[in-house]
This record gives C-alpha cells, structure tokens and sequence, in this order.
C-alpha cells in the first residue's frame, strides 16, 4: 500500500467494529468501556489510513470477547477469569455459521465499495477472527466475481500479529500448510514478495499508531525477523496468489492443528452416524482447561444430538463458565481439581458402557502429550472417548462434517444494528 499511495484509490474494511480489547488487558487496567475502545481503534484506524493513502471504513461485527460474554460481564473483578478462558474460545475454530454471515456482511460492503482488487488475511495464527475473516473473504470471493469478472485478488501475511517463528508454532510453516491445503482443493496459491527495504521506516510508524493493541517497541522487532525469514538482508513482505477455481477447504484443513485435527474429524463423523440414538453425552473439563463458548456450543450439541441429555463435569472454579446448570437437558456436576475429580468422574460412568465421553483439555494436540492422552482414554473404558482442546473446537468440525445441514444463526447474531 505505502508503494502504492497517492496513485490509486485504496480503501481499508475493518470487519469488526465492537470490541472491549486493548494491550491494557494483560496489565489488568480498568479499561473496558466498550464505547471509548471503539472510538479509540476506529481513530487508530484512520489515521493509519491517511498515512498510507487510504480511505477507511468499519463494517458493524462484535469481536471474539464479546461473543464470548457481553460487555456488562467485563469487570476487572471479573479480568482474570474471563480473559484466561475468552482465550482458549478465540483460539478455537470459527464456525461454519459464523463465516457464513461474514460472508454475506462482507459481499454486501464490496459491491458498495465496486473494488478492483481485494487483499484479505491468509489466516495465520490462531486467532477465530482472522481466521474466520479469511475464509469469509474467500466464501463470498465467487459470488463477487460472477459480478465483476476480472477482479484481482490476494491475500497478506496476518503481521506482527502472527510473526512467531518457534517450535510450537511457525508462521512460514502455517502458511505453507494452508497453501497445501488449497491446492489439494483444487486452488492454486502462488506465494510471492515484495521488497520493503525503502518503506520499512514508513511502515513502523504506520504500525505505531496501533498503540492501543501493540507497541513498537515489542512489534518492531518482530516485523524485522519475519522480513528476513528468507535468510538474506533484504526485506520483503510475503503474499499469496490466488489462481484457478477457488475452493475453500474446511476450517479445520487451514488450522495450525490440521493434524491434530485429522483424527478429531473422523471422530465427528463417527460420532455423527450415532446422532440419532445417541441419549447421554458426558463432558469433562480437564485441569488447566477451558470450555469454549459454552453458550453456542451447547445449543450445537443439542442440534446436533436432540435425543441426548448433556452430563457436564467441570472443576469447582470452571463451573461459572457452564451458566445455566437449570437447562432440563444438562446435569452439571462440580468435580475435586486435578487427578481426583479425574477419576471420581470414572467411577460414576464406570457402568454406562457406549457413552460418548468428550474430555476437554488444553494439551489434546500435539504428538508430545500422546502418553498421556492415551491414559486419560484408557479411564474410560468401552465407550467412544474424544478429546478435544475446546469444546468449541468439537462443534465446529461437527458443523463441517454435518455439512449441508448445519444450522446457520439466525440474522443478527453477529452483526449489531
């Protein structure tokens, strides 16, 4: 863009306009209105535009920790619980039903705006709203260009927000999975780069203004090693092509856990072929650990499952995440921390043999934790064990693998009027 500026129209959609985050968040400062940060991002926001030429924009969508609790619940007598388990839900995949309304929101702004050409975020990281932005942006792409033939289209690297090149997690090694995802779809993605040596000055200045979510001074540092990440001095900013017939993978494909997720899938669909006769699902929130969206998942559950009653076992300071133990279709049961509750929860399913079990645990991914993943299913013998990081994360890859008939929300779940 910075290339760019003065010599084409450039306008930057923001999808997500409500939001009560700020880097202040892990300071635990009392700064939470919702209307003040808002009016703080969408300043941050322009200003970032004028500097490169732009025109900015906000469409009306509520971010991750708003979906997750409502504002009101935002306290900072509240910070530290809701924080730690808001973000195992926005580590989590984003659902079907989620994308496809950002979807529709997201076409209805690009016929206004009539572009010629659309970058959007390829995904990394792990963040529901980045990834559900991309595969929204993709979602709606044919659609957009059955209206306008030869529109151009790419997607940028999610940077500094994603630039972690470590052993849990490596951006170039995530993007290079979702390329390999598309072209096993049949899409073809062409990674190239752009030089940036003479805007890098330019662009941290531009990334400055963020203030309110990041700081140069922890940023910068970070934008220069993923600049290198080729191994020579030159800076570059990565992109991707895309070309051929486009197809979108399923969410769980573009994940940084896509094998991980491989066996969670075929547990789904197993679990699916059961949907009907299924009467009782156990649910065990392990130590460490955080449900998800409890709200949301619930009611996928029950869809999902609508012969079967929901039997929640969470750890006594978890059970405020599981908020309405008066629903007639769920038993909620407070279990000792750790080790004991663990198995005070086996020994009263002991008996009830072919009950599906999904036990929720932060360490369910990964090849290093396969000991012990093994050892939490052998305590629970005879029965079709999943286990999963969130629950969130279940239900989504329930809503891929029950594709069609996955329920969508109904309009105004995500978008405020």
């Amino acid at each position: 863009m910075l290339k760019r500026r003065g010599r084409e129209r450039m306008t930057i959609l923001t999808a997500v306009r409500h939001s009560n985050y700020t880097s202040y968040v892990h300071l635990k400062r009392d700064y939470l209105n919702v209307d003040e940060i808002v009016e703080l991002r969408l300043q941050e926001s322009r200003l970032a535009a004028a500097l490169l030429g732009a025109e900015h924009r906000c469409m009306n969508a509520v971010d991750a920790h708003l979906r997750f609790r409502p504002a009101d619940q935002w306290r900072l007598d509240t910070l530290d619980r809701l924080h730690a388990a808001a973000g195992a839900y926005t580590d989590s995949l984003p659902s079907t039903a989620f994308v496809d309304e950002l979807s529709d929101a997201l076409l209805h702004e690009c016929e206004r705006l009539d572009p010629d050409e659309i970058w959007f975020p390829i995904g990394l990281g792990s963040h529901i709203d980045h990834r559900a932005t991309r595969s929204a942006c993709i979602r709606m792409l044919p659609e957009l260009l059955r209206r306008r033939p030869g529109l151009k289209f790419s997607a940028y690297e999610d940077l500094p927000y994603a630039s972690v090149e470590n052993a849990a997690y490596s951006a170039r090694r995530h993007a290079g999975a979702i390329v390999t995802a598309f072209a096993t779809h049949g899409t073809s993605v062409v990674v190239d780069a752009e030089p940036i040596d003479d805007v890098i000055e330019t662009k941290m200045r531009v990334v400055s203004v963020f203030a309110s979510q990041f700081k140069r001074s922890v940023m910068a540092p970070k934008l220069i090693q993923c600049a290198r990440a080729d191994g020579t001095r030159q800076l570059t900013e990565r992109f991707y092509r895309f070309e051929g017939t486009l197809h979108l993978p399923r969410e769980s494909m573009l994940s940084p856990d896509a094998e991980s997720l491989t066996s969670l899938r075929r547990a789904a669909t197993d679990l699916l072929r059961r949907s009907a006769v299924v009467r009782r699902i156990v649910v065990v929130l392990l130590p460490n650990s955080h449900i998800g969206n409890w709200r949301e998942d619930k009611a996928l559950l029950h869809k999902f499952f609508p012969q079967a009653s929901l039997h929640v076992h969470v750890p006594e300071n978890c059970a405020w995440e599981v908020d309405d133990a008066e629903n007639s279709r769920m038993q909620l049961t407070v279990i000792p921390p750790g080790l004991a509750g663990i198995l005070q929860v086996a020994r009263r399913e002991a008996l009830r043999l072919g009950t599906p079990t999904l036990l929720i645990s932060w360490g369910a991914y990964g090849g290093g934790n396969r000991l012990k993943q093994a050892i939490l299913k052998r305590a629970f013998p005879f029965r079709p064990v999943i286990l999963v990081r969130t629950l969130t994360d279940l239900c989504a890859v329930l809503a891929e693998e029950a594709a069609p008939i996955a329920p969508r929300r109904p309009d105004g779940w995500l978008l405020r009027s």
